[in-house]
Formats: C-alpha cells, structure tokens, sequence
C-alpha cells in the first residue's frame, strides 16, 4: 500500500491566505524553539516536547481555532521531521562527507511575509454527497467542497488533505492509499536504461529517444520573459509580482504536463515489451557540477530531472516494473560493446565512435545500454567489431 496524490490548483482566497500566513507563523515559531534549544544544549527537540511547549503560544491557539485541533498538531510534526532530517544528514555527512556539497544546514526560517502548508488529518476530513469535506465551520467560511467524480478517492482509501501555496494560487492535494501489484518476475528479465539530459531528454537502451526540443523551447520563453518582468522589477524597487509569479506557474503547469505524456509513454513502451526492470542514471550534481556552454548549461539546470524521475518512478510501481538507480559516472565514456574507456570516444555531441573497436552509435543510447549494465553485468552487448548498432527512432508525444 502507498500514498498518491491528486493535485487540484484552486484561486487565491483570504481564507486560504489566512490559513497558511498562520501555518507560517506556527512553523517560524516551533523552529525558533527547537533552534534556540539546539544553539544552548546542542540537544534536538522530539515532537512531543515541541508539542508542550507550543500548544498554549498564541500562533498554535490561532491555527486551532481556524484549522481545527489536529492542524497545528500536523505541523509540528513537520517540524519535527525536518529536524530528525538534519540531525540524520549531519551524522550522515560526518561518516561519508563525499556524498554532499557541503556541511549540511540548521533549518531555518519562512519568510517574514511568506506562507506555508496546512494539513488536515484523516480524522478531520469527511467524505459526504460524493464531495471532500473538512471542517464545517471552514466549509461556511467558504473552503470548497471538491467532487470526487472521476477521481480515484473513496471514503475507503482516504487520507490527509494538504493546501500549499502555489505561485498565485493555491493547491489542494488530496492524500489517498492505493495497493501496488506485486512485481513482475519473468523468466527472462527484460531491462531498460535510461539517460537523461538536454537534447535528448531520454535515451532507452533499446535505441529509442525522446528528444528534449520541447523542454528548451519552454525554458527559453521563461528565461526570455523572466528577464524582462525582473528588469521592471529592479525598476520598482520590488522583488515579486502577479505576472512573475504567473509566468513561474505557466512554466510549471507546462513542464508537468509534458513529464506526465513522456514518462507515459516511456511506461507504455515497457508494457509493450514485456521490460520488466528499469535502470534510471542520476546523477546528484547535475545542477551543481557539470561543465557546458552558458546556453546549454541555462537549459540543462533548469530541467526538473527529479519530477520526471518521480512520475517514471510511480507510473512503474503501478504496473509492477522494478526501478533502480545508479550513477552516471563513466557511462558517456565507455563503450557499451567492448567496455573500452576514454575520453576520446565521444567524438562530439550526438556521436560516439569507440577508438578500440570503432563501433559508432548514439552516444546517449551508448550512455543507456551503460546505465543498464551498471544494475544487470549480463545485460547483452551489442557485439559486432565496427557495426553501426540500434537504429535512432523517436517516441512522438
């Protein structure tokens, strides 16, 4: 059993304003008390003790009142999660400092005028007429009642309810559990790697790819627009807008939109071939250490790899394909025939020409059928000294 979520972007309200600028006051709140603590004891504070020491503070009172008992309650235990998450990292790092950028960080504040989560708990939330419901005095303070037509929640498989801020509006993400099929065991293990980048945004080690012209068109518009309302920006003596903050959800809503049709289709693609293992490369320093044009290097960190990989990540799980991960390192230069390494092979982008036994190929499907046998070594070669291996096709979205 595993939580999914179903995302409904919702207008701005004052009632949703007030909920989450309380939601923010909360959290600031809670996170001064488990700071100072912290900075006097080098102690950190577990949920119950942030819970007894806030419940009777004025900004916990008022979440209560409006929200409900158990909201101000969700929160701290997000506070709570947030420190048990540094306090892991921070252990983590002494051990394998390696693995990070740097000393991980004492959580911090929410902007002073910023806004924040809330959360309503299962026991808060009614189904009723075939509509979501929470509590009935915010039901007649004007929160929306949400059909559930065509939606995949029940009064059976409901969970907690969430209002986020988002850009200039609000997102109201219902929580619901949903059984995984088992995973699928074949006699013969088909796998798939994947590569991921820039001008193609996939490359499957089986030849297909889905080529990344969409993701920097999107990109370019919002770099080119973003650059214009900044420039009024500084002008004003401002830092944030309606239009910039509607251009950020534009992008959003289009790079979404986009994943959901690829990472479909690359899940389709699998079920069509009885694969039954997907290799995903990921590499943790694609925003922070990669060495490209200015251009380039725009489009390549401002690809959200991690929601793609999520929802390939998912939409797997549902129909019972294994997912694994594993770094990229080397894959781009070694070839994926005679396991030759050099940084010579890749000749230039789009071509890899191996300088032992002159196989030419797709250096991103080379990249891919690399990416698989990092998690299966029996992953089948391609074999013949010299031929020209996996004619290209593209996947039309």
């Amino acid at each position: 059993m595993v939580n999914r979520v179903v995302r409904i972007q919702l207008p701005s309200t004052k009632l949703f304003e007030e909920l989450t600028f309380l939601a923010k006051n909360l959290y600031n709140s809670a996170t001064y008390l488990v700071r100072q603590t912290f900075f006097e004891t080098n102690r950190i504070l577990r949920y119950y003790s942030i819970w007894n020491k806030m419940r009777e503070k004025e900004e916990y009172q008022k979440l209560k009142i409006l929200a409900g008992a158990q909201t101000p309650q969700q929160l701290l235990l997000m506070v709570s999660a947030t420190w048990e998450g540094y306090k892991a990292a921070k252990e983590d790092w002494l051990i394998n400092p390696e693995k990070y950028l740097g000393k991980p960080k004492i959580p911090g504040y929410l902007p002073k005028n910023g806004l924040f989560i809330v959360v309503w708990s299962k026991q808060q939330v009614r189904i009723r007429d075939g509509k979501v419901r929470v509590l009935e005095r915010l039901m007649k303070e004007g929160f929306p009642a949400i059909p559930l037509e065509k939606l995949p929640v029940t009064e059976a498989n409901h969970s907690i309810v969430r209002l986020k801020p988002f850009f200039d509006k609000f997102m109201l993400e219902l929580v619901y559990e949903k059984e995984l099929p088992e995973l699928k065991v074949k006699e013969e293990q088909k796998v798939l790697g994947l590569d991921l980048g820039v001008n193609n945004l996939v490359a499957m080690s089986d030849g297909l790819l889905i080529k990344g012209g969409v993701v920097k068109s999107i990109n370019q518009f919002f770099n080119k627009q973003k650059a214009k309302i900044q420039k009024q920006l500084i002008k004003q003596g401002l830092r944030n807008s309606k239009k910039k903050q509607q251009l950020m959800r534009w992008r959003h809503d289009k790079l979404h939109d986009l994943f959901h049709k690829v990472s479909k289709a690359i899940i389709q693609h699998c079920l069509e071939n009885n694969i039954s293992s997907l290799v995903i490369g990921r590499n943790k320093n694609w925003k922070q250490n990669i060495r490209m044009r200015k251009k380039t290097n725009q489009n390549f960190t401002s690809v959200p790899f991690h929601k793609l990989i999520q929802m390939l990540q998912y939409k797997a799980e549902e129909q019972g394909i294994e997912v694994l991960f594993v770094t990229e390192e080397y894959t781009s230069q070694t070839c994926s025939s005679c396991c030759h390494r050099s940084r010579k092979n890749r000749k230039y982008r789009g071509l890899f020409i191996c300088k032992k036994c002159n196989l030419v190929i797709n250096a991103d499907v080379n990249a891919a059928r690399n990416i698989a046998e990092k998690a299966f070594p029996e992953f089948e070669r391609i074999g013949d000294r010299g031929s020209v291996a996996l004619p290209v096709k593209l996947i039309a979205l």
